[in-house]
């Protein structure tokens, strides 16, 4: 019993639209025989060439003879020309249990044309990913700013409420409070302060204890106020000191006021 149809029902119309609706590809099926290899099937751009298609073997950049002169070259991508001479890409492999050889070809112009679009394409999406990088680079920094300027001030705010409690408990003290920089200068003089010396915080500000005091105690007290911010002690000394209306006994503490790394200020 022997079952046969004719290949042009099917085959021929499936190869010539198949592999990729690309004007110039095409897929063939080729045959060596002797030097000559033989088209099996028609091309695209060609009627009524099937097994009349013959191209020397010794052709050495054409495609087919490539694919079957080099076998070892199946399957990986050749360049030169195809039947009708014009440059092209293909990729051939052999058709088991067959001296057929299958070669898928596509014009090089064609090809690289479309490459090069999709490159364009492929820039364009590249920079559009960079910028979205940059962009959330920058506003993640602008949060992370962000984040520190709030811990900032609310650092700054807890200092400011610290400072108006020091500064208020300073001004409603019946003690005598001032404070003196790292060079011996007043910065700070309540108001107990000025009824004792008889001089305003305006007056005293900036300056050193010379301008409270006679020159030797003045001179005793910044001798104390250097032991002070030397040794990091706190003294408690009893002392007769003048003031506004006469000498007086004063129980006075110096002690070293510190700044965040523990440094003597």
């Amino acid at each position: 019993v022997i079952l046969h149809t004719d290949s042009a029902n099917y085959l021929p119309a499936t190869m010539r639209t198949w592999p990729s609706p690309k004007a110039s590809g095409e897929i063939m099926l080729l045959r060596r025989e002797g030097g000559h290899v033989v088209h099996l099937s028609e091309g695209r751009n060609q009627t009524a060439t099937v097994l009349r298609q013959r191209l020397p073997l010794s052709q050495r950049n054409l495609l087919a003879a490539q694919a079957i002169t080099h076998p070892e070259r199946l399957g990986q991508m050749l360049e030169g020309v195809d039947y009708r001479g014009i440059q092209s890409l293909g990729i051939a492999k052999s058709i088991p249990a067959t001296d057929w050889i299958l070669m898928v070809k596509l014009d090089r112009a064609e090809f690289y044309d479309t490459a090069s679009r999709d490159a364009i394409w492929i820039a364009l999406a590249g920079i559009l990913a960079a910028f979205i990088a940059a962009a959330g680079l920058f506003l993640t920094r602008q949060r992370q700013q962000l984040q520190i300027a709030n811990q900032v001030q609310q650092t700054q705010s807890e200092r400011l409420r610290a400072l108006r409690l020091l500064a208020a408990i300073a001004e409603s003290s019946s003690d005598a409070i001032f404070a003196l920089d790292a060079d011996g200068r007043i910065i700070l003089f309540n108001p107990a302060s000025e009824k004792i010396a008889g001089q305003t915080q305006a007056e005293v500000i900036g300056r050193d204890e010379s301008a409270l005091f006679p020159p030797e105690v003045a001179a005793r007290q910044m001798a104390d106020n250097r032991r002070v911010m030397e040794s990091g002690i706190t003294l408690n000394i009893q002392e007769e000191i003048p003031s506004i209306d006469g000498n007086h006994i004063f129980l006075t503490t110096k002690g070293p006021l510190h700044d965040g790394n523990g440094r003597v200020i």
